[in-house]
């Protein structure tokens, strides 16, 4: 059954929205507007139990590192494109999951895809943001359909404009391990706990 990542934790009523969800996400060094620094990420983290993501644009590997050290992640998403060099490193090193970014869009890069997921533990599907993510910006169903055939069975994150409203359909076309929301389940700012359920509810209809 799909698993739901809800991104963008930012309070403990985000948190609390976000209870039902298999994972959370934690945004730093970022130029999202859910971007934490790292004493309010490190508060937050220790309020749950459940799979914790932390979420970088950063292009600096050793920051990375240094994040995840200070933070202590389930899981580092790394949504920048680092090299593959940087990426075996701190897969190496950190000893945790490592989900790696792929943006969805021509031309397709097969062969990035195919290095990654020898290195990764998922690969994440984004739509093209200026701002690295939560953009509401819908994915192309088709091409990520095409991505997770082409490196079945490994594991697929589809991220990119989701939903309560599009989400069965997208799940239904690609069939991802996980989804990834973020503003999509957000009202005023913050997280609904409306939406999320909905969402949860509407991504595990299959």
């Amino acid at each position: 059954m799909t698993k739901v990542k809800i991104c963008g934790m930012r309070s403990r009523h985000d948190l609390e929205a976000a209870r039902q969800a298999d994972y959370v996400g934690f945004i730093l060094e970022t130029q999202s507007p859910r971007c934490l620094d790292v004493e309010k990420a490190k508060e937050l983290m220790t309020l749950t139990t459940q799979k914790k993501v932390l979420v970088s644009t950063s292009k600096d590997s050793q920051r990375l590192e240094q994040l995840c050290k200070e933070l202590r992640p389930d899981i580092l998403q790394v949504h920048s494109n680092l090299s593959v060099m940087e990426l075996r490193r701190l897969k190496d090193v950190l000893g945790i999951e490592v989900w790696a970014l792929y943006t969805v869009e021509e031309p397709f890069d097969m062969m990035r895809l195919k290095v990654l997921s020898n290195i990764v533990d998922k690969v994440l599907l984004d739509s093209p943001s200026p701002q690295g993510g939560g953009s509401g910006v819908v994915n192309d169903w088709y091409m990520c359909r095409e991505a997770r055939d082409f490196l079945f069975p490994f594991e697929v994150v589809l991220a990119g404009g989701l939903s309560p409203d599009n989400i069965a359909e997208g799940v239904s076309k690609v069939e991802p391990a996980v989804v990834d929301v973020s503003s999509g389940v957000e009202e005023n700012g913050a997280k609904s706990v409306q939406l999320i359920e909905q969402f949860i509810k509407e991504s595990k209809r299959k």
